[in-house]
């Protein structure tokens, strides 16, 4: 890639800046393409005069540069028609040829078109416009008004346009995704010579102008068997090119003519131009999927064997469901009177006569795909006559293609009424929303309508009709396709009991494993086999993690409690179809940062899907509902809540007991449902808990019994090679293993048909026996037998305050909450909080809960605050041994 001048922006993946005169060549050079294009200064004027052009592509480049780079304070009043045009009108029958594809794209970031050029292996280039980054729009209110009334948006006569209808608006027919949510409403009513408009602000919108070059050119009169299906096809093209670097159908239909005139760049006083060139080969415009089809040959076979075809046809089972064709035969013959002679007393069998050709197929009782045939590319054609196709028969006809595509290369999925469609371009499998005009396009490479007239000759294909593919987009409910996003990324064990560890499909659940190799599980393991995996987890995966939970008569520090709970929460994900019912939130607490919480936290997703979860930070009540919404919706494994201080939201308290979660996601209008099969988990500080909330949580206590958690020692890890890696990237290269582990306790429990734990978190009886009845199988004891209580911490100068002045007036003897409070108030310390002496008298409770479990130094001497009966102590903390 070369780049002229840029916005200061980084370069996307595969773009560099090589020196002058440097160039990667693929396998054709796009320099070779010769160009004709002509210009106007004023297209608009009646006698407007066009100037003729002609160049390679790296003089069309930089006559696109040298557009781009001149500033003016208006918006330029040149045009450029990128075809040559025979008589310099910019006439659409004037049209010879086509050597480069020119379109405006709108609202997509120039990382994505780099990207998808580059994808592609295309040649292209791309320029600035005069309107890049402008953030004030206007928009015809009549017409905003009337797609929103077509799409349920507004009430006829008088409807308010507001930001929501405006944002949806934008988004679904400009694709203005990324600056659609920022729409501020500036002017609703403004006059213009169009008639009324809506005057909008948004962020800076993109607006580039994209170039790909065309090898060979197209030429409407040879493309195509009339000139007219030429300029059709052209505008195919075109919407081909178009998808193909931005993602998204949004030229009109001027803008598909092949004479269409397109506005030059330029730039605004004080705009940074952007002119980019990407290496690659022309674009062979016949691979884009949309030719006309060539004339089937009628050479006519022998009769025999056009009867015995169709004879398989009329055997075929049709199952009784009377929308199914089994198959579609496309039989050339030269004697047609003779052929339905022979074939006239098979009444299952259709015949009608195309042009030197008999179209069979099967009769059922609903024969509503009576159209249809099947070339030999695979492509389907539905065949009509008249106007237009029958609007039943269309919409069954582009169902049987959904359906039968995703059989074949099962690639979407219903969520929630929503189309999804899996998509690799992350490198990771995941499903996302397909919009209507990208469901139009993956249609259109599947299939197409095709007229007959009245002499039975066909016309070129057709891409099928917009509404029609609404009709089908809005329609869909379900039928052959999932009805689920979720990709998992590692084996799980099914309901019975069996592994789902192939690629692929398993009825739901999608499985892209993305090459993890995990080791056999022993189909019966023994106690050996998990006594060596208990090892592999608590010897090596958790050994660092400093679980503490009370301290033993002894004098050493028990944490076996959280060390269990932190089992459970590694075990969960790969057993969710083993029990009924919700997981709980695994609660990952301690009193000081630096403890290890957030790395403890992000291992369960990084073991299960290759990659650490997201946090995130509670924020405002209905931010975090449609937080939780959109991961719902995106399928995500988890949802983490990092470095929390105090939980009590409603919405977080009623989704871990619901069985589905239902709400907004973030940047849509469009309420959706769907199951929670989120893993929950928070970390903090001593973490405050609603009441509510203490019950729904699987509490893991880390403590590393130091004033300083950050001094302590780590085990080294190292990779095959002997060197020194850090934590993640060990679990990283040890995940097979690690889920070996996992998944070897499972199947032990599973072998054991499946014993029950006593031990239950109300709420979540069907997660707690299972998971319990795992752990208590493989030996390990204290499932969620830890207190379930919760604090909060704040390292405030007012917390050391009162922790100095309690170690000097009652170094080592117990201290009612009253007495202190009176100290504390006496000493004027900032630590009281409130006017009234009730307000501060509460507020020094939550103070004190803040700080039990923590290590202070006083007077040189770490020191621990405890409770102690119905009072505090201040105490020595016990010190970590081996064990």
């Amino acid at each position: 890639m070369r780049t002229a001048t840029g916005q200061g922006l980084p370069m996307p993946k595969n773009c560099s800046t090589p020196a002058a005169g440097s160039k990667e060549s693929r396998t054709l050079n796009s320099d070779d393409v010769q160009i004709n294009f002509h210009t106007s200064s004023d297209p608009t004027a009646k006698a407007a005069r066009w100037t003729a052009q002609a160049s390679n592509w790296p003089g069309f480049i930089a006559f696109l540069a040298s557009a781009a780079m001149t500033e003016s304070m208006t918006p330029p009043g040149g045009a450029v028609v990128t075809a040559g045009l025979v008589g310099g009108e910019p006439r659409k029958s004037a049209v010879s040829e086509i050597n480069v594809a020119l379109i405006e794209v709108e609202g997509v970031g120039l990382h994505d078109v780099c990207d998808r050029l580059d994808e592609r292996g295309w040649s292209g280039a791309i320029v600035s416009t005069w309107a890049n980054g402008r953030t004030e729009t206007t928009l015809n209110r009549d017409a905003v008004v009337k797609w929103l009334v077509r799409h349920g948006r507004a009430q006829h006569g008088g409807a308010e346009i507001n930001k929501a209808s405006l944002a949806y608006y934008l988004g679904e027919v400009r694709g203005w995704f990324d600056v659609s949510e920022s729409v501020e409403i500036a002017a609703e009513n403004v006059q213009t010579a169009d008639g009324a408009a809506v005057v909008i602000h948004h962020g800076p919108l993109p607006s580039y102008l994209v170039a790909v070059p065309l090898g060979p050119a197209f030429k409407p009169i040879d493309a195509a068997s009339t000139q007219a299906a030429g300029w059709k096809l052209w505008g195919e093209v075109l919407t081909m090119v178009e998808y193909s670097v931005s993602g998204r159908i949004a030229l009109t239909k001027a803008a598909r003519d092949p004479a269409a005139m397109v506005a030059m760049p330029g730039r605004r006083p004080g705009a940074e131009p952007v002119v980019m060139e990407l290496d690659g080969s022309p674009v062979d415009w016949h691979d884009l999927g949309v030719a006309e089809p060539p004339p089937v040959a009628a050479t006519p076979p022998d009769l025999t064997e056009v009867i015995a075809q169709i004879d398989a046809l009329d055997k075929a089972d049709s199952k009784g469901r009377g929308v199914v064709v089994k198959r579609i035969a496309l039989l050339p013959v030269g004697d047609q009177e003779v052929a339905l002679s022979a074939l006239k007393d098979r009444t299952k069998i259709k015949i009608s006569t195309l042009k030197g050709e008999i179209a069979a197929h099967i009769m059922l009782p609903e024969p509503v795909t009576s159209g249809a045939v099947m070339g030999d590319d695979g492509h389907a054609v539905l065949i009509y006559q008249g106007d237009g196709p029958d609007q039943v028969e269309a919409r069954t006809f582009l169902l049987a293609v959904t359906r039968t595509a995703n059989k074949s290369d099962p690639t979407y999925t219903l969520h929630q009424g929503e189309l999804m469609h899996l998509e690799h371009e992350t490198g990771r499998a995941e499903f996302v929303p397909l919009s209507a005009p990208e469901f139009k396009s993956a249609l259109a490479k599947r299939c197409s309508f095709a007229r007959v007239n009245d002499t039975g000759a066909r016309g070129p294909r057709q891409a099928p009709d917009r509404h029609l593919c609404d009709l089908v987009f809005h329609g869909l409910e379900g039928g052959d396709l999932p009805k689920t996003p979720e990709v998992r990324r590692a084996p799980t064990m099914a309901a019975d009991g069996s592994l789902l560890d192939r690629d692929g499909w398993h009825g739901d659940v999608f499985v892209d494993l993305g090459g993890l190799e995990v080791p056999p599980i022993p189909d019966n393991p023994t106690r050996e086999d998990v006594g060596a995996a208990l090892g592999r987890l608590t010897g090596d995966l958790l050994v660092d993690f400093p679980f503490y939970d009370k301290t033993n008569s002894d004098g050493r520090p028990d944490g076996g409690a959280s060390r269990a709970n932190a089992l459970a929460m590694l075990l969960t994900p790969y057993m969710r179809d083993l029990f009924s019912g919700l997981v709980p939130m695994f609660g990952i607490d301690k009193p000081k940062p630096g403890t290890g919480g957030t790395e403890l936290a992000k291992l369960s997703a990084l073991l299960l899907d290759g990659e650490e979860a997201t946090p995130t930070a509670y924020t405002t009540e209905e931010e975090l509902g449609k937080i939780v919404v959109t991961k719902v919706r995106a399928g995500d494994s988890h949802f983490l809540l990092d470095n929390a201080e105090e939980l009590t939201s409603p919405a977080l308290i009623m989704a871990l007991t619901a069985g589905k979660i239902g709400g907004r996601a973030l940047g849509q209008n469009k309420t959706i449902e769907a199951p929670n099969t989120l893993m929950w988990v928070y970390t903090g500080n001593n973490v405050f808990l609603h009441e509510d909330l203490i019950r729904r949580v699987a509490r893991i206590n880390l403590n590393t019994l130091t004033e300083n958690p950050k001094d302590r020692v780590f085990r080294k890890r190292q990779d095959a090679d002997g060197r020194e890696i850090t934590f993640k990237d060990w679990v990283l290269s040890n995940r097979g293993e690690l889920i070996a582990a996992l998944l070897t306790l499972i199947r032990f429990w599973v072998v054991q048909e499946r014993p029950l734990s006593n031990d239950f978190l109300p709420s979540f009886e069907g997660w707690s026996r299972a998971v319990g009845g795992v752990l208590k199988a493989a030996g390990v004891s204290g499932f969620l037998a830890n207190p379930r209580d919760a604090k909060v911490s704040r390292d405030a100068a007012e917390v050391v305050e009162v922790v100095s002045a309690w170690a000097a007036k009652w170094p080592n003897v117990p201290v009612t909450e009253s007495a202190l409070f009176d100290h504390v108030k006496l000493l004027e310390l900032g630590a009281l909080k409130g006017w009234r002496e009730g307000d501060q008298r509460r507020a020094f409770g939550r103070l004190l809960d803040r700080l039990e479990g923590r290590t202070f130094t006083v007077q040189e001497s770490p020191r621990m605050a405890v409770r102690a009966g119905d009072g505090w102590l201040l105490i020595a903390p016990p010190k970590r041994g081996d064990g």
